[in-house]
């Protein structure tokens, strides 16, 4: 063989397998970029929920404490009383208090504290017969409070314990400042709240530097600490949703291979998410970085969930260089035979096109798939008289998002739709994209009543989603229900007629003919 075909061979393998290799590697890329930012985002929402929730559930407190005359007499009495004149104040506010903190710790309160102007601890509900103590150098939010004269919350450490903090100022009825009060959290409820509740598997990790015991222990709560498989230097609360053997022994092995780099961005102390892969699935671990009150990073958030869509990701990108090998032989070796007949190439790729049902941005089926799946249900409706209904969906405004933002948003506001929507359809039903922004589904043995209830379950997902650069996403459907003698064509007419009435009905709505 001629020394310049084999630089030419050479030259067209090279060329196919790394252009391949660069194409894969950027949808990749994008695909994992937007699954890893949904994750975050998701894990940061989460924690706002329960943030909001505690704040509204500590002002309510508050104000229904200080609404107590009883209770702003005897902290004004106590402020400037003897020592033995606060024994028996405490006793009284201890009993006057008593059933509201019972009631307050249902709801998850693990403190609830008062403090004098000068930051002395007067009434610990928690733990009344510790009392008299100078809180200045330990509790940074009650040291602000009678300062500053307003109320503060975040996460802090206390003598022995840490959690989620909201303390606020005391004041009479003349304005009188008479100290300050405290409603905490403990941080073990974001790991119950994640698990049991956003059903989140997540780990609460605490700077072992901010506490020195590894069981923080009173009366009504044990919290047993660990040092967690994440990263040395933060302990975990263990107990019957976190165990040693799952959340540690197994983590370590889980994250062995992206051990450093955790390391190195936990070392940032700034919010970042990884992916790993770990028998035979992909795991996506989000990080959310816990500042205190003086903005420094002294816990973190952690969250596993799955992700079939990464994996689904890396084995195409994988496939297709496999194949891209293969084809780049094939041509050399085609070449080599001098088998140049276009019409011959022409026809496999048609062939190939023909079998290709999946469309490769979105990951659902293409029209190709369409044809032969309505096909086959026309055929088992016509035979066991189910019901089949038909809905056309089509993104509000798309071309705006394209024209604003450019095409590769458009391609993530795509994708973005197809995951929703296939998250929340039967395995049964058939979701195919149509082409451009339009999305068709078929909805198998399901009649236009039940249909609609589903569309418009669809519509108010699709509503929730926000691009980080677009914003807001969304559809409008048209439905309709199979009638003997329809076609592809007939059943379709309908579905844009339907889609029609809602565009004009002003968007982001189900319509049904």
């Amino acid at each position: 063989m001629k020394p310049k075909i084999i630089l030419l061979f050479t030259f067209i393998f090279l060329v196919i397998n790394i252009f391949v290799y660069v194409v894969t590697d950027k949808i990749e890329q994008e695909k994992v970029k937007i699954v890893l930012n949904d994750n975050l985002k998701s894990l940061r929402t989460h924690y706002e929920i329960l943030l909001q929730s505690q704040k509204i559930t500590a002002e309510a407190i508050y104000y229904s404490t200080i609404s107590r005359k009883r209770f702003i007499e005897i902290m004004s009495k106590a402020k400037d009383a003897t020592k033995e004149q606060r024994i028996a104040l405490r006793e009284e506010m201890y009993n006057l208090l008593k059933v509201k903190y019972g009631i307050m710790k249902t709801k998850g309160v693990l403190q609830y504290q008062f403090v004098f102007p000068n930051n002395i601890s007067f009434l610990r509900m928690h733990k009344p017969s510790k009392f008299g103590d100078d809180l200045t150098n330990i509790r940074y939010d009650f040291k602000y409070v009678n300062k500053n004269l307003e109320p503060i919350r975040g996460f802090t450490q206390g003598r022995t314990a840490h959690g989620f903090r909201n303390t606020f100022p005391i004041f009479d009825k003349e304005g009188n400042h008479l100290g300050a009060m405290e409603v905490s959290f403990s941080s073990n409820d974001f790991q119950w709240y994640l698990n049991h509740v956003s059903h989140i598997h997540s780990h609460f990790l605490v700077n072992k530097k901010i506490f020195d015991v590894k069981t923080w222990q009173r009366d009504d709560l044990i919290l047993k600490y660990a040092q967690s498989s994440e990263n040395s230097d933060f302990m975990l609360s263990i107990g019957d949703t976190h165990t040693r053997r799952k959340c540690i022994d197994e983590n370590l092995k889980r994250i062995k291979p992206i051990k450093k780099e955790i390391d190195t961005q936990m070392a940032k102390g700034e919010k970042f998410c990884k992916y790993v892969k770990y028998d035979n699935h992909i795991d996506v671990i989000a990080f959310l970085p816990i500042k205190n009150l003086e903005n420094k990073t002294v816990a973190w958030l952690v969250s596993y969930e799955k992700s079939p869509i990464i994996l689904l990701a890396l084995n195409s990108s994988k496939y297709m260089r496999i194949i891209a090998l293969l084809v780049s032989l094939i041509i050399i070796y085609l070449l080599y035979l001098q088998i140049k007949s276009k019409e011959l190439i022409s026809e496999l790729l048609k062939e190939a096109q023909k079998k290709a049902y999946i469309d490769s941005l979105t990951n659902v089926y293409n029209r190709n798939k369409f044809d032969e799946v309505f096909a086959d249900e026309v055929a088992r409706v016509r035979r066991y008289k189910h019901k089949l209904s038909m809905v056309l969906i089509d993104i509000d405004k798309f071309k705006d998002f394209n024209d604003t933002y450019g095409h590769l948003v458009g391609d993530e506001v795509l994708i973005m739709l197809a995951r929703c929507v296939n998250k929340n359809i039967r395995d049964t039903d058939t979701f195919i994209r149509w082409g451009g922004e339009e999305f068709v589904i078929l909805l198998k043995e399901t009649e236009i009543k039940t249909a609609k209830l589903l569309c418009i379950k669809l519509k108010n997902k699709i509503q929730e989603l926000e691009h980080p650069t677009a914003g807001n996403i969304t559809a409008s459907f048209g439905l309709t229900e199979y009638i003997e003698g329809d076609t592809i064509a007939s059943i379709f007419k309908r579905c844009d007629e339907a889609l029609y009435v809602a565009k004009q009905n002003g968007r982001n709505r189900v319509e049904a003919i």
